[in-house]
């Protein structure tokens, strides 16, 4: 399990790719974040299955941390074709902030910011295990 501070990152003021200034926590509906570098094969595995995790889950807000530089990040919104936010961040911020994430990492949170599930994910099947386990979870916790 992580040790990360999600409740600093989700009211943390970020600033994405394109210079817009981001809350996590402002955002209405599910948020899914993924951790990645471009310093990591699995993380670069991971990066195409980005569009099909969105189409499993249209009601999440997905957000991309990435340690790619502005021009990257713009080079792999284009050639992928993302639609979400995607927030740089630099080797000192990684260090400082994401020391405890194995990654690729993803963290759900349900709409009112609450974490639901987390870990580490390689591609699209990973995520849907990750969603069957939780659900499984929720229904044992129901009866």
């Amino acid at each position: 399990m992580s040790k990360m501070d999600w409740n600093s990152l989700l009211h943390e003021n970020l600033t994405a790719y394109n210079k817009e200034n981001i809350k996590i926590c402002d955002f209405k509906e599910p948020v899914i974040l993924f951790f990645t570098s471009l310093s990591c094969v699995h993380c670069i595995d991971l990066l195409p299955n980005l569009n099909e995790i969105s189409d499993l889950d249209t009601q999440a807000k997905i957000i991309l941390f990435s340690d790619g530089e502005i021009e990257e990040i713009a080079d792999m919104r284009q050639y992928f074709n993302w639609e979400f936010t995607v927030i740089p961040y630099d080797d000192a911020e990684k260090q400082n902030l994401f020391t405890d994430l194995k990654f690729p990492f993803m963290a759900k949170f349900d709409e009112h910011k609450n974490l639901i599930t987390q870990g580490t994910i390689y591609n699209t099947d990973d995520y849907k295990a990750a969603m069957n386990h939780m659900e499984a979870m929720n229904f044992i916790e129901r009866r």
